[in-house]
């Protein structure tokens, strides 16, 4: 038991077991959690008024017989499993799809056009995704001969190409990296199977 006595002639009298209560009672207070940060998800990512995309890879393929011959025949024109390109695109409708034009290149090949990404959960930037590009598609390459000739062999007309890939938000959103699997059927070659990899700002 404890005593207290104020300057107002008041006496208190305490009970060790009072004590022993409210030493008890702050213990079982629990202490506060911190916040663990999170990963960023579709309702996170930062969506913009428009985003740059930039890809790079490699694809393999057939030539068609046209061009096939005139590539057997020259003594430069044996690398042509490069695969990549650039666009510009802007969101639509629901925040899961962007439209924009495009330029993809392939060995000897360029496609230009445009260019329609749809994300098939997340926001865009973020999960699965669906592409499709149609445009003009041009193959123009100098050919130089075994026997020394130099030609320039040049086709254009339709090409398209599908892909389907996977977005991943990094740096807190503000960038998405991207891995596709595409086909496409650009001039020159009967078709093409790329894989790219690329970032989307």
């Amino acid at each position: 038991m404890v005593t207290l006595k104020t300057a107002y002639d008041e006496v208190f009298v305490i009970q060790m077991a009072d004590i022993s209560k409210i030493v008890m009672e702050e213990g079982a207070i629990p202490a506060p959690k911190k916040d663990k940060p999170t990963p960023p998800t579709s309702t996170s990512v930062k969506l913009e008024k428009w985003y740059f995309h930039l890809e790079l890879g490699t694809g393999v393929g057939g030539r068609t017989v046209e061009f096939g011959q005139w590539v057997n025949q020259c003594s430069s024109c044996n690398r042509d499993h490069s695969t990549g390109g650039i666009g510009i695109y802007f969101p639509v409708g629901d925040q899961q799809t962007t439209v924009g034009i495009a330029i993809h290149a392939h060995g000897f090949s360029t496609q230009i056009g445009v260019s329609a990404i749809r994300y098939m959960k997340g926001s865009i930037g973020h999960g699965r995704f669906l592409r499709l590009d149609l445009g003009h598609s041009q193959v123009s390459h100098n050919l130089n001969w075994n026997n020394g000739r130099k030609e320039t062999f040049q086709k254009s007309g339709a090409g398209i190409l599908l892909g389907v890939g996977h977005a991943i938000p990094v740096l807190g959103g503000s960038t998405r990296f991207l891995v596709m699997l595409s086909s496409s059927w650009p001039q020159g070659y009967s078709q093409i199977i790329g894989l790219t990899a690329g970032f989307l700002f």
